[in-house]
């Protein structure tokens, strides 16, 4: 995935994508539901704190998809870009 970053991306880039969504998690529990927004949610089914997460998203977005990797955790699909690649090209052609 990093491979796909233009060349000029900067590392205060990549601090503020990280901030933007930390930030989510403060605020989604003030979103109206919509059932009509599509979202995707691709994680380890290893990681320890996605249950409370999912159900937050779930709650603004009932309509969400959620796809664990098996016998992955945080941040292990790195390692496996070809799958991640993949799962977003079904979720865009859904």
């Amino acid at each position: 995935m990093f491979e796909a970053m233009t060349g000029d991306i900067t590392l205060k880039t990549l601090q503020n994508c990280t901030d933007e969504s930390l930030h989510l998690y403060d605020v989604i529990d003030q979103f109206e539901p919509d059932p009509h927004v599509k979202v995707s949610i691709w994680h380890g089914a290893k990681e320890p704190n996605m249950k409370k997460a999912l159900e937050k998203l779930r709650r603004a977005f009932p309509a969400m998809e959620d796809h664990p990797f098996e016998g992955m955790g945080h941040g292990d699909i790195i390692g496996h870009p070809e799958l991640m690649a993949e799962e977003i090209r079904k979720f865009i052609e859904r």
